[in-house]
């Protein structure tokens, strides 16, 4: 299992001690004691930090890289409860052939289908229930991260954003951004 985030943020302080703490205790420690339980992060602050005392989580510092961490992983979680825009951390661990389980708010804005492509679970027990489904088959997790990748690549990669990103240059460049959000903005 791997977390990854910025945890002198409270929003993920409190979302991977949800997620250790919270989200059906003894049958998540089981399951994160047969893998392991990554949570990477730049200042993990004490909360986090103590959670190296539970049997399967590794709380690890810097890292230049999060891949190697997440290659080690079978799934991603990302149990926030408070969340803003799309969250690169799903469509990393996606590209990365990984199921992802998610809470509702950092699923909103990404199109990935529900169950097929990715989980998103909205109580402790179900988000619970999938983490350790999704450790225990390992089938599930292939077909699950396949699809991921897919999703990412048809949607996501430098192919398919590069020519709105180069049209919304343009459009600043020659001031047509500034001219339609003007006009919009007269007529409300």
């Amino acid at each position: 299992m791997s977390v990854t985030g910025h945890f002198k943020r409270d929003c993920f302080t409190d979302s991977i001690l949800f997620c250790a703490v919270d989200a059906k205790r003894e049958a998540l420690y089981v399951s994160i004691s047969l893998s392991v339980a990554y949570i990477v992060d730049r200042h993990p602050c004490r909360r986090v930090l103590r959670l190296n005392r539970l049997p399967g989580i590794t709380v690890v510092g810097a890292v230049p890289d999060v891949r190697p961490y997440m290659r080690k992983a079978h799934v991603a979680v990302v149990p926030l409860r408070i969340a803003r825009g799309i969250q690169n951390k799903i469509l990393e661990a996606m590209a990365m052939e990984m199921p992802v389980v998610a809470s509702p708010k950092p699923a909103q804005g990404i199109t990935a289908e529900v169950n097929v492509e990715w989980f998103v679970e909205d109580s402790p027990e179900s988000f619970a229930d999938q983490v350790i489904r999704l450790l225990h088959d390992s089938a599930v997790r292939s077909q699950v991260g396949r699809r991921a990748r897919d999703f990412v690549k048809e949607r996501h990669s430098w192919q398919q954003i590069l020519p709105d990103v180069a049209s919304l240059v343009e459009d600043v460049a020659t001031g047509r951004r500034f001219q339609i959000l003007a006009s919009s903005k007269s007529r409300s």
